[in-house]
């Protein structure tokens, strides 16, 4: 992906993404390949103005979530030359906002195939949801309920992944690893269009797309109930499950992410709970006590 974006000896990167994140290793590894300056705020500056740290180390590469993008002011770091979004939905007002001073990438890649599988360069043509061609990748779009079908081209499907960027697996969790990551699915083996058939280790990545006409993927939603809010995965299920464990009382329950006004930049976690007796709530210190942990 270096080669892809164009880092050279000159890029001066911001190291904003924690070690846990596989974006940090753009921001260290990839930069050192290439020669370039990684480029570290100390914490509190990284918390509470990291505008001034871009702009004391003159950095001119970043890669932020757009929810951190957002606290942004582009005039405010006028050595940024190439801004990199991804972690979470990049919408048009995102890149409209950075378009007159940076060159905008848009990155797509789960944290299964380190460290991104596809990239669209540029705001022309951009809307929400398109996330570019592979890198380092071969993107396949095959039928949601059966990855040995592919998708017809231009109808929503799976997103599969294959390449030398794939995971081995989850760490100790072979059984979700045999689940996400397949081996050969038949379409592969068989072969079409006048390429033969192969071998090939693929990863599914639960996110439905498709191709669009001029070739670029376009991200539709997720197949389950996992979505990503400032870059981070929620499994809503898993949400739900903790609500019931901690508030027996509740009849049902369900949580989603609301966007207050129809604004996306404010979207919330938000759980709504029907009780068991018309709406009162029982032993409420008891409860606040147990949602805090």
């Amino acid at each position: 992906h270096g080669k892809a974006f164009g880092l050279t000896a000159q890029a001066r990167f911001l190291q904003f993404a924690a070690f846990t994140f596989d974006i940090c290793i753009t921001e260290i590894i990839t930069t050192l390949l290439y020669g370039g300056c990684v480029c570290i705020p100390s914490e509190s500056s990284r918390r509470s103005n990291l505008a001034k740290a871009v702009d004391d180390m003159r950095v001119n590469w970043a890669y932020l979530t757009p929810t951190v993008a957002r606290l942004l002011d582009p005039d405010s770091v006028p050595s940024l030359k190439t801004l990199i979004l991804g972690g979470e939905e990049v919408s048009s007002a995102d890149c409209k906002r950075w378009s007159d001073k940076v060159n905008i990438i848009n990155a797509y890649g789960p944290a299964e195939c380190t460290v991104l599988c596809t990239a669209y360069f540029g705001i022309q043509g951009f809307k929400s949801g398109l996330i570019g061609k592979s890198i380092a990748s071969v993107c396949w779009v095959v039928d949601p309920e059966n990855h040995d079908r592919l998708a017809p081209l231009g109808s929503i499907g799976e997103l599969l992944i294959e390449g030398p960027i794939l995971a081995r697996g989850y760490l100790n969790d072979p059984q979700k690893t045999k689940a996400a990551f397949i081996d050969d699915p038949t379409w592969l083996l068989q072969g079409g269009g006048g390429h033969p058939g192969r071998r090939g280790r693929m990863y599914k990545s639960g996110d439905l797309a498709y191709y669009a006409p001029d070739g670029n993927l376009m991200y539709a939603a997720r197949k389950d109930g996992q979505v990503k809010l400032r870059g981070l995965r929620v499994e809503l299920g898993e949400v739900e499950h903790h609500l019931r464990e901690c508030i027996p009382e509740a009849q049902q329950s369900a949580v989603e992410v609301i966007m207050p006004a129809g604004e996306k930049e404010n979207a919330t976690l938000a759980a709504f709970l029907q009780l068991d007796d018309g709406g009162r709530p029982h032993q409420s210190g008891r409860q606040d006590g147990r949602l805090s942990t």
